[in-house]
């Protein structure tokens, strides 16, 4: 069959042409889609790892919130004395601002046998013994105390998901455990910012933990997902960086994810989070992913067959000279682009499709330049602000008032000083470089010094008090010393201030010559106290020879008229239940089946064992209603409360006493307190609590 050149060329031209648009949309699909693949990869890998800084962020924030409060020693003293409102003080102090609240469910503080003291909200369904939880468990873990983070679980009040961040409170001077503050997080406040980590229409971010489970999603509702074994341990496995997953739990296929460990919160311990350890995991559908690929891969389409038919029409020459030397330059730049060669530039001046494709090409090496370019240009600034900080840190360190030091922990040496330091040692900050930080103190204290710098490394912070330490002139000065280890110059240092005490010493010497002047006036007073005590045995061994039963009911009665006091209860334990045994100036069928209220003033007076006054509460109780102006007495026997006795007086006021009682005056309870403590030791010592009624 005939067929002229003109044909074969043109039909040459179309097999070469389509084959080589076919080759070109081949490789550039590949080429494309391996960069942006690789791009967006490392995208997520960022965005994975970026979530997880900010949760592990979000944590030690609040750990290291909290933990400042637990080393204040007057919080410290308000928990191991169990001041219930002088710690409320300090959480509601805390909660004052609207995001606080909104992030706490609950503030709990509780003593070391895990009971609690303290409740920020005052929750109805939190058991006053905590010893059984799980948090408290695992707070005190294999003996040792350390800070616990719990899963993520549903609170049983609020219905709202919440985890446990849990802070041990210890005695400085013991090192012993005082209690816990255990803060009850709202888990969709806490941590809302994973809302903002959405991208596009279906980019997003998760946190799921070892076993697969997911358990923050801001997207879709939790029980929707469905991780497979392979995915899971490609998370887990790896701990951190990206993949192409066969199945991303969202229905896509092959799809690009991101995902890394939670390094911080992972560290604590095999008894925290549940058991299992958290990831981030970044995802997005992969047809809204190569969205672009696709695209530029049909434009490439249209425009190589658009070049394809006008070779066709315009001839052999037309199509060497517009098609394939173009063709071959822009495959060239292309490879040039991809193999990192961003500087290259296609320069083609066809006029056509070719020119505006190699442009394209162009623009978009200029963007990934561009982006380099800008990275640099961000860590210059990260460099600047660093820099910035060291300024201020060293301003900070300058103008403190009292010498701060910086120590190496391996060795001890002194690494860096501020200009107080050199005021209060007399030396220079070369001769302070080159020493040994416990060569400041005496022969006699270098051991001591020595074995309170282990201990402070060894646990990270360390005291001591009211030590001293040599001056350049050969003089003494007194200092306070307090360590703490940190991160300084992303390295650990041994940071240590020492306050000095030289003129509050000497103030004290002063002061103690005055109190040896006071103490021989006092021998003359203790005389007069022994004779006291030799008349009181006296009676003591005389009142064991009379009826105490009937002594006692005289002593209940003369102690209300000495005092003027109008009206008393006595009140006992029957077994575990307080009840009036005995009563004066008040109808005893007034005070039967009183029922005491866990905030009612007895239960106070007991707990505190302390003396509760009516100007303390200003709730109504039952006791406003038959006592008026009151007090309570707790009765302390000798290892134990007994009971309770509650005097007051509703009508005008007769005596001195009963105006302590109306004004809250200490001096008068001086009076009435000892005599409150005899009866209570009578009544215990001689079994009379049951044969007192009258």
């Amino acid at each position: 069959m005939y067929m002229s050149i003109q044909k074969k060329v043109v039909i040459a031209i179309l097999i070469t042409g389509f084959l080589a648009l076919s080759t070109g949309l081949f490789i550039t699909y590949y080429q494309v889609r391996n960069i942006l693949t690789e791009a967006i990869g490392r995208d997520f890998a960022e965005i994975a790892k970026k979530t997880a800084e900010r949760f592990d962020d979000s944590v030690k924030k609040e750990i290291k919130t909290f933990n400042n409060l637990s080393e204040e020693s007057a919080f410290i003293n308000a928990v191991r004395e169990k001041k219930r409102r002088n710690i409320e003080e300090y959480l509601i102090h805390y909660l004052r601002h609207s995001e606080e609240r909104e992030e706490h469910l609950d503030l709990i503080v509780v003593d070391r046998e895990g009971k609690i003291i303290a409740d920020s909200k005052m929750r109805l369904n939190n058991k006053i013994d905590q010893s059984d939880s799980k948090w408290w468990r695992e707070t005190h873990f294999d003996g040792k105390s350390r800070i616990y983070v719990s899963d993520i679980y549903l609170d049983e009040l609020t219905g709202i998901r919440a985890m446990d961040i849990v802070i041990p409170v210890f005695d400085p001077e013991t090192d012993r455990i005082l209690g816990a503050i255990r803060n009850i997080m709202n888990v969709d406040v806490f941590f809302r910012f994973i809302k903002n980590m959405s991208f596009g229409k279906t980019g997003h971010g998760m946190l799921i933990d070892s076993e697969g489970t997911p358990l923050i999603c801001s997207i879709l509702p939790l029980v929707e997902h469905s991780m497979n074994e392979p995915l899971i341990s490609l998370i887990t496995g790896k701990g951190g960086g990206w993949a192409v997953a066969g199945d991303d739990a969202h229905g896509g296929e092959n799809s690009i994810v991101g995902f890394n460990t939670l390094d911080f919160l992972n560290s604590l311990g095999s008894g925290n989070l549940g058991g299992h350890k958290w990831y981030t995991f970044i995802r997005q559908d992969p047809k809204e992913t190569f969205t672009p690929v696709n695209k530029l891969l049909l434009n490439i389409i249209l425009l190589e067959s658009i070049i394809v038919l006008s070779i066709c029409i315009l001839g052999v020459s037309i199509v060497r000279r517009m098609l394939l030397r173009p063709l071959r330059l822009l495959h060239d730049g292309v490879e040039r682009i991809s193999k990192g060669n961003l500087e290259h530039k296609i320069d083609i001046r066809t006029g056509d499709e070719i020119e505006r494709l190699a442009n394209g090409f162009n623009r978009m090496s200029e963007s990934v330049k561009g982006f380099y370019e800008n990275l640099e240009d961000k860590i210059k600034e990260r460099t600047t602000a660093l820099r910035t900080s060291e300024s201020k840190y060293r301003a900070l360190m300058e103008q403190a008032y009292d010498a701060i030091f910086l120590i190496d922990p391996q060795n001890g040496s002194i690494s860096e000083t501020n200009l107080q330091a050199e005021v209060l040692t007399g030396l220079s900050q070369e001769e302070l470089l080159n020493m040994k930080y416990w060569n400041m103190f005496p022969q006699s204290m270098i051991n001591q010094a020595i074995d309170q710098f282990n201990r402070g490394v060894k646990r990270g912070f360390s005291s001591l008090h009211e030590v001293t330490i040599k001056r350049k002139n050969g003089e003494t000065a007194w200092v306070d010393v307090s360590a703490r280890l940190i991160e300084h110059n992303n390295m650990k240092v041994y940071h240590l201030v020492m306050r000095d005490l030289t003129e509050r010493k000497k103030e004290e010497e002063r002061q103690s010559m005055t109190n040896e002047q006071l103490s021989r006036s006092t021998m003359v007073m203790l005389e007069q106290d022994s004779k006291l005590s030799t008349l009181k045995q006296e009676m003591n061994s005389l009142i064991r020879q009379i009826n105490m039963s009937d002594i006692l009911v005289a002593l209940f009665k003369t102690f209300a008229n000495v005092s003027g006091i109008s009206s008393m209860g006595l009140f006992a334990y029957e077994g575990d239940v307080l009840q009036c045994v005995w009563s004066h100036g008040l109808d005893n069928r007034r005070l039967q089946n009183i029922i005491i209220e866990e905030d009612d003033p007895v239960n106070y007076a007991i707990r505190d064992l302390k003396i509760v006054k009516k100007g303390e509460f200003s709730k109504k109780t039952w006791i406003d209603k038959r006592f008026g102006d009151w007090m309570v007495f707790p009765l302390k026997g000798k290892d134990k409360v007994i009971g309770v006795l509650v005097a007051g007086s509703p009508g005008q006021i007769t005596s001195p006493i009963q105006e302590g009682i109306r004004e809250g005056v200490e001096v008068r309870l001086e009076v009435l307190q000892p005599l409150v403590d005899v009866m209570a030791l009578v009544l215990e010592k001689e079994n009379l609590i049951k044969r007192v009624k009258v």
